[in-house]
């Protein structure tokens, strides 16, 4: 677009001296029509010579706007670029901003890491010595005996009470606790039990809402003539 305009500004004189020339024509023909309209006798030729002078006239403004176009388009030209063969004015250059110094660069001082201290690993640890489990009940008959928990064993929770009911002529069992280490009465464990056990689970002790203290358990197992022996096995736990 700017090489087109920089070409109508080189010719626009020649543009502005043809124009002239067709304008000059179409006056005349302006001239010639209204001349033939005054001699004219019938309406129609009147009419014929009003449209020509009419289309002349269009004609004038056409070329007036094209010759205001172009010196519109000459006058851009310059602040465009100017014509072939011409340079700008100062006033229209831009000067590049001058160049900035660096900023001065101050070295950082390299850190030195730390040295890290030898850690010394000993050749063997000493290990710790095992917890021996509480001993376990003396119950004179194997056949009626409390073996879990043992005696002195610290329990909480729901507790499985193990060993053996398995007597001849066996009936049923039961387990009972006492409150310290001589109880002044006994509780049933759950219920009687007819089933008997060997080396099992005799039953489960809920300890919920007991208070934390000593307790003694005890085994009595029954034959088919409601006898039973002394019930000598006795465990003492602790509740937590």
């Amino acid at each position: 677009m700017t090489v087109f305009i920089e070409f109508l500004g080189k010719i626009a004189f020649w543009i502005y001296l043809a124009c002239g020339l067709v304008m000059l024509f179409y006056l005349r023909a302006i001239l010639v029509a209204w001349r033939e309209r005054g001699t004219a006798l019938h309406s129609a030729e009147k009419e014929a010579a009003t449209s020509r002078a009419y289309h002349s006239a269009l004609a004038i403004g056409v070329l007036l706007l094209v010759v205001g176009a172009v010196a519109l388009m000459a006058t851009l030209a310059p602040a465009l670029g100017g014509l072939p063969g011409e340079e700008l004015p100062e006033s229209m250059l831009v000067t590049p901003p001058p160049a900035l110094s660096p900023l001065p660069v101050t070295p950082t001082p390299t850190l030195e890491r730390p040295t890290r201290p030898a850690v010394v690993i000993p050749t063997a640890f000493p290990l710790p010595s095992p917890t021996e489990p509480p001993p376990a009940p003396a119950c004179p008959n194997p056949k009626a005996g409390i073996t879990s928990p043992g005696m002195g064993a610290k329990v909480e929770g729901r507790v499985e009470i193990r060993g053996t009911a398995d007597i001849d002529q066996f009936q049923c069992y039961k387990v009972e606790y006492g409150v310290g280490e001589m109880p002044p009465g006994w509780v049933v464990i759950d219920d009687l039990k007819y089933d008997p056990v060997s080396e099992g689970v005799l039953v489960v002790w809920n300890t919920a809402g007991l208070t934390p203290g000593t307790y003694t358990l005890r085994l009595t197992v029954v034959d088919v003539t409601g006898n039973y022996p002394e019930p000598r096995c006795r465990v003492s736990v602790i509740l937590e």
